[in-house]
């Protein structure tokens, strides 16, 4: 199993690791299982502050899983980082 929050910690502390880490989560492994996007897409938010990068994974929970609970919390995630 792979541990997704060491990933990100190595990953946040150059900017080529951060790009490795992005086509990482990219695939469709990561992409298949909500809990795992909204989480990167939280990630991303607090712990990189990648603001433009969590957005996109945040809209990617909500056009996956338009109808879920999580997609409102994505929502609303993202307008906190526009506000």
């Amino acid at each position: 199993d792979i541990n997704l929050p060491f990933l990100l910690v190595i990953g946040k502390q150059s900017r080529r690791g951060q790009g490795l880490i992005k086509n990482l989560i990219s695939s469709s492994f990561w992409q298949q299982n909500l809990c795992h996007q909204f989480q990167i897409a939280d990630i991303f938010l607090n712990d990189t502050k990648d603001f433009e990068y969590s957005i996109k994974e945040f809209k990617k929970v909500i056009a996956n899983h338009p109808n879920h609970e999580v997609s409102k919390k994505s929502l609303f995630m993202i307008a906190y980082i526009y506000n």
